[in-house]
């Protein structure tokens, strides 16, 4: 991974077979920021993604390699260290687009990675309705 800081954005080259999810966790002990907000391109290849039904992810692996058509999401420090939060869309070759919360994958070429960070003070907390980490707003 490669990265320049500036100012209150980072800009980072995710290179061919890193995990993007512990590159985003190291991201954000960099960023040294309460919240990140992010925004990728680049390929993707054996994506695990997750669909939440309401009461817990239903994941699929996609075998091969896909452009990623992005990465959205954000990185918040908690309890637990820093936290990437990421859903992702991704194409094949037939242009088929399928898209979910990124679970796993591996980078493949190269990820080009926007990240904002805010000088805001923000948390999640546990809501008992939805059984997830929510905004504490």
């Amino acid at each position: 991974m490669k990265y320049k800081i500036k100012g209150d954005k980072i800009i980072a080259l995710f290179e061919n077979n890193e995990k993007p999810l512990e590159n985003l966790k190291e991201l954000g002990k960099i960023a040294d920021s309460n919240l990140v907000i992010l925004s990728a391109i680049g390929m993707i290849e054996d994506p695990e993604i997750g669909y939440f039904n309401g009461k817990e992810y239903e994941k699929k692996i996609f075998k091969g390699c896909f452009e990623l058509l992005g990465y959205h999401g954000n990185i918040i420090f908690s309890d637990h260290g820093y936290l990437p939060h990421v859903h992702i869309s991704f194409a094949d070759n037939e242009h088929k687009t399928y898209g979910g919360h990124l679970l796993s994958g591996n980078v493949h070429l190269m990820n080009e990675i926007i990240l904002l960070k805010l000088n805001e003070k923000f948390q999640k907390e546990f809501d008992e309705r939805t059984k997830l980490q929510l905004w504490a707003l």
